[in-house]
């Protein structure tokens, strides 16, 4: 006769049962024609990189590529400049492609640190932009506006630095409107600024108008 009951003689050879089936689904590792496959299925359901991002790192390696060319260009001429030729060929030859590659990890880096990677495009573009980073331009208005659209942080610290200058460069084309209309002398302005010749000259700076409205809103919108 059996020892035990027939109720829990059940549950024992359901837990056995259990505990066969669970080995056999996850006790054997997988070998390695396996593993490669598994991995080859992994890799395949993964999302692909997203399209506004690939066009941005197409945009900066283009851009790389043409901008050291043409600060390479640049940099045969340097022997003309009548001050600091040394300074000028170092910038060329060096600091620009230096900046290039600064922009293109920057777009790189986007999807995995984006804030990081906006920052790196914008200094990459900006401090290349006399030696030929305006090829650097397109890939930088690309993945800053892809990251204000993914990231919060990025979208803020764009705003400000949207704002920031724009606004200030908007009070100094007030001030030196109102200077020159009523002809009182208004110290402290730019160089640019300080004589103007016409009104529209000393209006200048507020055509930066609708960049500064674009870094408010940036600032203050909600994704």
């Amino acid at each position: 006769m059996d020892s035990e009951p027939g109720p829990a003689r059940d549950v024992e050879a359901l837990a056995r049962r259990f505990e066969a089936a669970e080995g056999g689904m996850t006790g054997r590792p997988l070998a390695g024609p396996e593993l490669a496959a598994h991995e080859r299925r992994r890799a395949a359901a993964a999302p692909p990189r997203d399209l506004w991002l690939r066009l941005t790192l197409f945009a900066a390696l283009l851009g790389a590529v043409l901008t050291v060319l043409y600060a390479w260009m640049l940099a045969r001429q340097d022997a003309l400049a009548p001050v600091d030729a040394a300074g000028l060929a170092s910038y060329h030859k060096v600091l620009v492609p230096l900046l290039a590659l600064t922009a293109v990890l920057g777009a790189l880096a986007l999807e995995r640190a984006t804030v990081l990677g906006m920052v790196m495009l914008l200094a990459g573009c900006g401090l290349a932009l006399a030696g030929g980073g305006i090829w650097l331009a397109p890939a930088m208005l690309l993945g800053c506006t892809w990251a204000a659209r993914k990231n919060p942080a990025a979208r803020l610290l764009l705003g400000l630095l949207l704002l920031a200058p724009s606004a200030a460069a908007i009070y100094y084309g007030l001030i030196g409107g109102l200077s020159f209309v009523t002809g009182l002398p208004a110290p402290g302005l730019p160089p640019q600024l300080a004589d103007p010749i016409t009104l529209a000259q000393a209006l200048a700076p507020l055509q930066l108008l609708p960049v500064a409205w674009l870094g408010g809103w940036l600032i203050v919108s909600r994704r």
